[in-house]
């Protein structure tokens, strides 16, 4: 194993270090791998990052106050083998607006990466790095020519021969994310004659296929990065509004005009399609995705409920209504600052106010196009009203089982005396009721109220048709083999229940020994009650009571809102202040909205450390159904990191860098994917062996050559030619060839001009081979 030294200038979080350190390339029986030395950044939360990343410090110092002697002092007398640089990318960002990126602040952070030339070729003046390679946006082609150009010959003027362009990162890392992105690379042709190829083309990843290995949003096993936004009550509806492959433009009413493709804020993705480009901490990156496991994290599907207002201030109780109850209608155009349905009518299911001005009365005066209805101040009038007859005594009254009927009189109307009972649930009903008849049997007699309720309508029916075979079986088809009284038959190639019998009759696993084999201590296993016992010294479960039965259920991790519930909301229909409260405890409400511009909340019981019990609020994630049957969500900072190729578990542990998720998410969005940095430094190290064995080769394994070949009069002159693979070792020491490496052979064309006379079946190769 033959390891070679690597250096990361500006290395950030340690992405694309760690992607080299994972590279390993064999060739003829050769192996070798990257050595990483270290590297240098400015800022001091990427270098704790990088080396938690990669196990190797990272010098924290500003590029411009880096001298010759101390890279020397650093990476060592010797120039490392391959020298990989990131600078930062803030001043050629489309982000950033083309006069802003003209001030002074930002054509120095542009000027870095010719800072970093100098200081390499400045320290190792007689023996440069191999490999120099240089990442960045594709923009800073264009708002740093000129750095570009001076970088570009002052690496010529040193010997090397390069190639810089652009590349999606996604086919060369594998990726589930679309990054496009600017790469120059440059070889030392002294210390790595051989070329330098393009990692083989992947075809590339989508969102679910790497977010479907992590567990649900707020899982623990997923670690602190793996936690859910706190957003607000409206932005998680906005998501929900925002179709599936859209962004926060889909909220505007639909005029025809063409929408830019650029800044595709709060964009949701799909959950079958690649990501966008993973940003930093602005709204401009992936900011959702549609995510189809929507029924995995319903432990509950809520209610909506209406707070009650009688209670004082802090209380927690709401009252349980279905999703389809009464709320008051509103007029759609106040949708949560979206218009949804910009075709709908201006007065659309308004409501008029009862001291208010009636609109204008038209043909159809319906809910849909008009507002024809007002706000009553009285519902429903119970009272007598003056000038009626004195209402009777018990009006309306509802008399309990157990007591005694009231007189009965001449009119007996429930608005005359208590002529209503309350009846208990388990009174008897009809005579057979429920019942259910056999098939061979014989009906009752059919009346008119045939109901299940009122008498045996049900019936068991046979066996439908469809278990039936349609076609003839093999022998024992379908059998089932008695495990205590007869051996398996011949197990066949084709071993299906209905060739043969491959059923058994299990036996149910016996119900699990609860009796303790030994003579316990008092009180062992005990469960309190109203009282607890004496607290001893070593108080544990199988020597006092010291277990509790617990009334209180564990309330959900989320709270899910079906697509109707959700849209009730976002209609109007339901305004906050409102809850979704489980109907069976409406006094527990599973999450509030009290504001829609602040997070969902519910109240939780928490022990302070002073042993004191409070109250404070928690913030509670929405499940809300999207039309596509989707949960629409914000992506949490474990899955950006995924998607930029990070092992979601590192060093044992869910991956953490620390500090909060805005740190996290900037250093992420700055990274160089994992899958990328290993993709390339395959082909370096596969170039590194090819000089060594003294051999050259057409084919690497990739997508054609990334470096250009020197000039094809100088290959003729160093005695390349064309060896086969069996052929390599009959070469002669320190000779120099082409190894074919079992590419097919590339056939050179007859050409008009001066290309005709070419005879050298190498140079016609060569010319072939696509530049990439």
């Amino acid at each position: 194993m033959k390891r070679r030294r690597l250096v990361c200038t500006f290395g950030g979080g340690g992405g694309g270090a760690a992607g080299f350190q994972r590279a390993r390339a064999e060739l003829y029986g050769q192996t070798s791998e990257f050595e990483l030395v270290g590297g240098f950044d400015k800022d001091e939360y990427a270098c704790k990052a990088f080396e938690y990343m990669t196990g190797v410090p990272q010098v924290r110092i500003d590029a411009r106050e880096v001298t010759p002697g101390m890279m020397r002092e650093f990476y060592g007398e010797e120039a490392p083998f391959a020298l990989f640089g990131s600078p930062p990318c803030q001043g050629a960002s489309k982000l950033l607006s083309t006069a802003k990126s003209r001030t002074a602040k930002y054509e120095l952070l542009n000027e870095l990466a010719l800072v970093n030339t100098r200081l390499i070729l400045d320290a190792w003046p007689d023996s440069p790095p191999a490999f120099v390679l240089y990442e960045n946006v594709p923009n800073i082609t264009s708002r740093a020519p000129g750095v570009l150009r001076e970088v570009r010959r002052l690496l010529k003027s040193a010997g090397y021969v390069l190639q810089d362009g652009y590349h999606e990162a996604r086919h060369v890392g594998n990726l589930a994310q679309r990054r496009k992105r600017w790469f120059l690379v440059a070889r030392n042709p002294r210390k790595v004659p051989a070329f330098l190829y393009l990692p083989p083309h992947q075809p590339g990843k989508v969102c679910g296929d790497v977010l479907n290995e992590l567990p649900m949003p707020g899982d623990t096993t997923g670690g602190p990065m793996h936690e859910l936004p706190a957003i607000s009550a409206l932005n998680w509806w906005r998501l929900w509004a925002i179709p599936a492959g859209g962004d926060w433009r889909d909220l505007l009413p639909q005029d025809g005009t063409p929408r830019r493709a650029r800044f595709r804020r709060h964009h949701v993705e799909r959950w079958t399609e690649p990501s966008v480009t993973i940003g930093g901490t602005g709204s401009n990156g992936p900011c959702g995705v549609a995510d189809p496991r929507a029924e995995e994290p319903a432990r509950f599907k809520g209610s909506l409920g209406v707070l009650r207002s009688d209670e004082p201030a802090g209380a927690v109780t709401a009252e349980a209504y279905p999703s389809t109850g009464r709320f008051a209608i509103a007029d759609e155009r106040s949708l949560l600052g979206m218009r949804i349905n910009p075709t709908a009518p201006a007065n659309h299911y308004v409501v008029a106010d009862q001291g208010g001005i009636a609109p204008t009365v038209t043909t159809a005066t319906r809910s849909g196009n008009g507002a024809p209805s007002y706000a009553a101040p009285v519902p429903l009038q119970l009272e007598p009203q003056a000038g009626n007859a004195q209402r009777h005594y018990d009006k309306y009254a509802v008399r309990p089982w157990s007591a005694e009927a009231l007189t009965v009189h001449g009119a007996t109307r429930v608005g005359s005396g208590a002529q209503s009972i309350a009846q208990p649930l388990e009174a008897k009903g009809y005579r057979g009721a429920w019942g259910v008849l056999a098939a061979d049997g014989e009906a009752g007699t059919v009346t008119g109220n045939a109901r299940p309720a009122t008498g045996p309508f049900s019936y068991a029916a046979p066996v439908p048709l469809e278990l039936v075979p349609e076609q003839k079986c093999f022998d024992k088809g379908y059998a089932v083999i008695d495990r205590e009284r007869e051996p398996s038959h011949a197990i066949a190639a084709t071993s299906s229940v209905g060739c043969g019998t491959y059923s058994i009759t299990d036996r149910v696993p016996e119900p699990l020994d609860l009796a303790l084999r030994c003579q316990p201590h008092a009180g062992a296993y005990g469960v309190i009650g109203d009282v607890a016992p004496t607290v001893i010294a070593a108080a544990k479960i199988d020597n006092s009571a010291a277990a509790i039965a617990d009334p209180k259920p564990v309330a959900p991790p989320f709270v899910v809102l079906s697509h109707e519930q959700a849209k009730l909301v976002a209609d109007g229909h339901v305004r906050a202040p409102f809850a979704v409260v489980d109907p069976a405890r409406p006094n527990e409400p599973l999450a509030i909205v009290d504001d829609m511009q602040r997070p969902p909340y519910r109240w939780v019981e928490a022990e302070e450390k002073n042993g004191k019990r409070v109250r404070r609020k928690e913030v509670v994630p929405l499940v809300l159904i999207s039309e596509d049957g989707t949960w629409h969500r914000p992506l949490t900072t474990l899955e950006l990191a995924v998607l930029q190729g990070m092992p979601w578990r590192h060093n044992g542990a869910p991956l953490d860098f620390g500090e909060g998720a805005t740190k996290q998410r900037q250093l992420i969005g700055n990274a160089v994917p994992l899958p990328v940095g290993t993709a390339i430094a395959d082909q370096m190290l596969r170039a590194g062996l090819a000089s060594d064995q003294g051999c050259f080769f057409l084919f690497g394994g990739g997508s054609g050559l990334w470096v250009r070949p020197e000039h094809r009069a100088a290959l003729l002159q160093a005695g390349v030619r064309r060896v086969r693979q069996e052929d390599v070792g009959k070469l002669a020491p320190g000779e120099v060839a082409i190894l074919d490496d079992r590419a097919p052979r590339i056939r050179g064309r007859r050409r008009r001009g001066r290309d005709r006379n070419r005879t050298a079946p190498v140079v016609e190769a060569l010319s072939q081979v696509a530049v990439q």
